[in-house]
C-alpha cells in the first residue's frame, strides 16, 4: 500500500483560530481608525468652533443677513503712537471697535482669523493690500491712535473693496471712550445706527476686558490669565471676566 503524503493544509480548528486572529486584528485596525477619524472631526469642529468664538450670534436681520451673504468687515490691528505701556492698545481696541461694530449689525470677520491672516506682517499697508483681496469683504478698517498731550485721537479709514476710502475720527480723554466714539461715527458712514450709547459704563471693566484679549489674541495666554487673576475681585466675579477666563483656558486647551 502506497503511504499518502502528509497534507500540508492546517486542521479545520488552526485554520478557524486563524481566522479569529485575522478577524480581530482587522477589528482592532478598524477601531483605531474610527477613533482618529472622530478625533481629527471633534478637532475640526472644536477649530471652527474657536474662530467663530468672538461672533457674537446675530441679533438682528440684517447683521444675519450680512452674515449670510458673507458681505463682511475685516478691522486691522490699530497702529498705536503712544507709549510702550500701551502696546496693549494695538489688539485691544482692534477688538472693541469689531465688537461695537457687531453691536450695530454689521457683520465683522472674527479677530482671530485677522490676527491668523495677516501673521507676519507689521505694516499697516502690507496687512491692508492683504486683506483686500479676500472674497467676501466689502471693507477693511484701518485703525490708528495717537496720544496728544492728555488727549487721545482715534482715527478710523474705512477702505472699500473699489478702492473708496472714507475716514471717522474722534478725539477724547480716555483711549477706549475715544474708540466707542469713532465707531458711532463708522456706523453712521456705512449706514447704520448706533445702538444707543455704546459707550461704556465702567471704563475699569471694559479696559480689562480689552486688555485680555489682546493678550488672547497675541497668543499670550499666561498674561491673559494674569490680568483677570490680579483683577479687582468686584470684576473676577463679572459674567463677562469669566467668560474671558473660560475662554482663555479654551485657547490653551484647559
Amino acid at each position: 500500500t502506497t503511504n499518502e503524503p502528509a497534507s500540508e493544509a492546517s486542521p479545520p480548528s488552526q485554520r478557524a483560530d486563524t481566522s479569529r486572529s485575522a478577524s480581530l486584528r482587522w477589528g482592532l485596525a478598524a477601531a483605531v481608525v474610527g477613533a482618529v477619524l472622530a478625533s481629527a472631526a471633534v478637532a475640526t469642529w472644536f477649530l471652527h468652533s474657536r474662530d467663530r468664538a468672538d461672533t457674537p450670534t446675530a441679533s438682528s436681520s440684517t447683521s444675519a443677513t450680512a452674515a449670510n451673504n458673507a458681505d463682511a468687515i475685516a478691522v486691522l490691528p490699530v497702529e498705536v503712537y503712544a507709549n510702550s505701556g500701551d502696546d496693549w492698545l494695538r489688539l485691544g481696541l482692534m477688538d472693541l471697535l469689531a465688537t461695537r461694530l457687531r453691536a450695530g449689525g454689521v457683520a465683522v470677520m472674527p479677530s482671530d482669523s485677522v490676527v491668523r491672516a495677516i501673521a507676519g506682517v507689521n505694516d499697516s499697508d502690507e496687512a491692508l493690500k492683504r486683506l483686500s483681496g479676500a472674497d467676501g469683504l466689502r471693507s477693511v478698517l484701518q485703525p490708528a491712535v495717537r496720544r496728544s498731550g492728555d488727549d487721545w485721537v482715534v482715527r478710523i479709514d474705512i477702505v472699500d473693496a473699489d478702492g473708496r476710502r472714507r475716514t471717522a475720527q474722534a478725539e477724547g480723554k480716555n483711549a477706549i471712550a475715544t474708540t466707542d466714539d469713532a465707531s458711532r461715527r463708522v456706523l453712521a458712514l456705512l449706514g447704520h445706527a448706533a445702538p444707543g450709547d455704546t459707550a461704556s459704563a465702567d471704563l475699569d471693566l471694559t479696559e480689562l476686558l480689552q486688555r485680555t484679549d489682546a493678550a488672547r489674541l497675541s497668543e499670550n495666554l499666561d498674561l491673559a490669565r494674569s490680568l483677570i487673576e490680579h483683577a479687582p475681585a468686584n470684576l473676577r466675579d463679572l459674567p463677562e471676566v469669566r467668560e474671558r477666563a473660560i475662554r482663555i483656558d479654551l485657547r490653551a486647551g484647559r
